[in-house]
C-alpha cells in the first residue's frame, strides 16, 4: 500500500511541475540527460530528466527532438520549451558521444 501512495506522491510532484514554464534547460554529459529546470514558487527546485544513453555519432538530433515532444508531452511543451533550444542541446549530446566513443 506504500509503494501506491508513494506512486501517487511522485504523481502529484510531475503534474505539478507539467502545469509550471522550466526555468531553463541544461544536459549533462555523463551519462547523457536532457534536464528541465523548474521553480516552484514555494522555492526548491524541481527537475525532470530524460536519460539518453542510446545517442551515437550517426543519431539524427531532429528526430531525437521531435520524439523527446511526442514521448513526453506534458513536459517538452513547444510554447514552453523552444523546439530550436532542445535540438542544439541534443546536438551537442550527440557530439560528445561521437568524442567519447573510441
Amino acid at each position: 500500500m506504500n509503494a501506491g501512495a508513494a506512486l501517487s506522491a511522485t504523481d502529484k510532484r510531475k503534474e505539478q511541475m507539467a502545469s509550471l514554464t522550466p526555468r531553463r534547460v541544461a544536459i549533462k554529459f555523463s551519462p547523457p540527460t536532457l534536464i528541465l529546470e523548474y521553480a516552484p514558487s514555494y522555492g526548491r527546485y524541481l527537475h525532470y530528466k530524460v536519460r539518453m544513453g542510446h545517442l551515437r555519432p550517426s543519431t539524427d538530433p531532429y528526430a531525437v527532438a521531435n520524439k523527446l515532444y511526442r514521448t513526453h508531452p506534458r513536459f517538452f511543451d513547444r510554447t514552453k520549451v523552444e523546439f530550436g533550444q532542445t535540438l542544439k542541446l541534443v546536438r551537442k549530446l550527440i557530439d560528445n558521444a561521437g568524442a567519447a566513443s573510441p
